[in-house]
């Protein structure tokens, strides 16, 4: 039989204390007692040993293991070279864990781990934000009694045949989510989450640019082709009154021919204007004398609307641009001022410091706008725009339902504004109620203005 050295030294120290109790009870004459004090005292050194063992390991080795003598001490130097070992691997394994959390944390994906009866075992800080999840609350319970979705319940359950769904967010209606579930076991499956709003509003506003772009355009074409029809079919006459009905239609034709070409002009603009192929000419100039100039030509153009314009420039404001494209802004946001609003309505245009101590718009909008040099606001009581239609009115072609009566434009023009005034370093904003009027305004950095 093979024995550990420990356990034939500790045989040894053994033979050796039994011999030392034996010769001190013959010279007593107490031999049976001397052996039995020397095994009770060898047991209790050994139950405290194993006593301090017990505590160290309910402790779960937290404190220092105590060093003990003979087997003991070999007991006790095998255990802490195993607990080295085991603090390395857990520390180890605490820096996977880490590293995995800050992986996961990053991903763009929101990761829920699925138990048995779809619980929750684990997720991470973008599945928290999608799913307003809360490991103190959430971990352990089953997903669709989380959430209490019907249609997650639903797909939930026909999982076998559908891995994949479209689900809205419990924080806002608005943000769509795309689920996915991995099964990797019978019991068990991964949910892969991501917001696919802005790919689905981007998809929304293709089907909506080509319904409108080939409304704008079949509009015109109709009306030419149903001239050009009635032309074929009519019998010339060669009398005053047809010549008359011919050049009315000529008129009419014409006017919708380049009502086309002024669409398929604006589309390509726009289409330069996000390649970075227009050549920009910038130079100080003076967008006071472009508003006094555009407002003089808006007033004779629609003087049976007898509308009041309020022009508050500071003629020594200047800024840093090109001409043309700040001209196409101001005059834009002119012109649709003067086509939304009634007979007798009231326009104001505004380009002025946002330094003034006293601005004729009030902080809140200028904190809007940001840190800027000079603001541009045009102003109007006409039949306004309700808030759901704010975010989606620089996109080609949309048009608030209401407004598209009598409407001769193009549709492009806030989509050309934005753009422009993003070349400018600013942006377009928008404040409005169906009913109130409109106030569109923006402001230009601080590097673009100059009291000159």
């Amino acid at each position: 039989m093979n024995f550990h050295p420990y356990f034939r030294f500790e045989l040894q120290r053994i033979a050796l204390w039994a011999s030392a109790a034996a010769v001190i009870g013959l010279l007593l004459d107490r031999l049976e007692l001397c052996l039995l004090l020397t095994c009770t005292l060898y047991l209790i050194w050994h139950l405290y040993h194993l006593n301090q063992l017990i505590l160290w390991a309910s402790q779960s080795g937290h404190q220092q293991l105590p060093n003990g003598s003979g087997v003991w001490g070999e007991v006790e130097y095998h255990l802490r070279k195993m607990h080295r070992a085991s603090s390395k691997r857990e520390s180890r394994l605490n820096r996977q864990v880490r590293r995995f959390q800050l992986t996961t944390a990053s991903l763009p994906l929101g990761l829920v781990l699925l138990g048995r009866n779809r619980t929750i075992e684990w997720f991470n800080t973008m599945a928290a934000e999608h799913l307003r999840l809360n490991e103190n609350l959430h971990l352990g319970r089953q997903l669709d009694k989380v959430l209490r979705e019907q249609n997650l319940v639903d797909w939930l359950e026909a999982i076998t045949t559908q891995r994949e769904t479209l689900l809205s967010s419990p924080l806002a209606e608005e943000q769509i989510l795309e689920l996915k579930l991995s099964i990797f076991s019978k019991k068990r499956g991964l949910l892969l989450m991501r917001d696919v709003t802005r790919e689905k509003n981007l998809q929304q506003m293709r089907q909506d640019f080509v319904t409108n772009a080939s409304h704008e355009l079949k509009t015109p074409l109709t009306v030419i082709n149903g001239y050009l029809e009635t032309l074929c079919d009519a019998e010339i006459e060669p009398t005053p009154i047809w010549q008359e009905r011919l050049k009315r239609s000529l008129n009419q034709m014409q006017e919708h021919s380049q009502r086309m070409k002024q669409i398929i002009d604006d589309l390509l603009y726009l289409s330069r204007m996000e390649k970075e192929e227009i050549e920009r000419h910038t130079i100080w100039l003076n967008p006071g004398a472009m508003i006094h100039e555009i407002t003089r030509g808006a007033q004779m153009f629609d003087s049976e609307k007898e509308l009041q314009f309020s022009v508050c420039v500071q003629p020594e404001l200047t800024m840093l641009g090109d001409p043309e494209e700040i001209y196409s802004v101001i005059n834009n946001l002119v012109t649709n001022a003067i086509k939304y609003t009634p007979k007798g309505g009231k326009i104001t245009i505004i380009w002025e410091s946002c330094l003034l101590r006293q601005t004729r718009v009030s902080q809140a909008l200028l904190e809007e706008i940001g840190a800027c040099g000079g603001y541009l606001a045009v102003e109007d009581n006409g039949i306004g725009i309700a808030p759901i239609h704010h975010s989606r009115l620089t996109e080609r072609f949309y048009r608030v339902e209401s407004r598209r009566c009598g409407d001769t434009g193009t549709g492009l023009g806030l989509a050309i504004v934005k753009h422009i005034l993003k070349h400018h370093d600013s942006s377009l904003h928008l404040r409005s109620r169906q009913g109130e009027g409109s106030l569109f305004f923006c402001g230009f950095p601080l590097n673009r203005v100059s009291h000159r």
